[in-house]
């Protein structure tokens, strides 16, 4: 894919990188495919996502960083990340449904990132619908993402000290969708507003919705 990427874009790279001498994103980057530990049990069509303990796809004397498999068809593989470093950690779910792999790969984390989706909002968009573009819009939300209730049990379960929902659809939901959450996860709950920092150490300097 990268390399697809940068022919895509030859003509800019030539014009505006190559010929003022500044040096090649082939130079730059050193992309590489997620092993999949072979005794995993994955399969893209039959076990996307298998019971599995993370495992570590990078590592050097700043950060580590683990993956594993999470759920969000018809992708295969999906990944969650979680970065280790001398700060603390941080775990990203990426696009998933409620998953017992999330709560392996965030266990103990400082700070969990989620998604998290209105499901009541599906609903109204689509369940007066009963053609099939309408039903299989409706079953992949319900399939592939996470609802704030599921995202609190993952975090709740996985004993995070701090839980950000992000990816949030629909991004017209009123605040209180989201916001219910800071009533039910004894740890810290955030809702981030975009370019929001946060903090491993001081979480609640971060946006807080209440």
């Amino acid at each position: 894919m990268f390399k697809s990427i940068v022919e895509a874009f030859a003509t800019d790279i030539n014009d505006r990188v190559l010929d003022s001498l500044r040096p090649s994103p082939e130079l730059l980057f050193d992309p590489r495919e997620i092993e999949i530990p072979e005794d995993s049990g994955y399969h893209p069509n039959d076990h996307p996502t298998p019971d599995m303990e993370p495992f570590v796809i990078f590592t050097d004397d700043l950060v580590t960083v683990s993956a594993i498999l999470v759920e969000h068809p018809p992708i295969a593989p999906a990944f969650a990340f979680r970065f280790d470093s001398e700060y603390g950690s941080v775990t990203i779910s990426g696009d998933t449904c409620e998953t017992a792999n999330m709560v392996r790969l965030a266990r103990e984390t400082d700070l969990l990132l989620h998604e998290a989706i209105d499901f009541s909002w599906v609903e109204d968009k689509y369940s007066h619908r009963t053609d099939d573009e309408g039903i299989a819009s409706r079953d992949h939300h319900y399939k592939s993402h996470t609802s704030v209730d599921g995202a609190i049990r993952i975090a709740d379960e996985a004993g995070a000290r701090t839980l950000a929902l992000h990816h949030l659809v629909p991004g017209s939901a009123d605040e209180s969708v989201w916001s219910r959450g800071s009533e039910q996860f004894p740890g810290t709950f955030l809702v981030p507003e975009d370019l929001d920092t946060l903090s491993i150490s001081t979480p609640t300097r971060a946006t807080l919705r209440s």
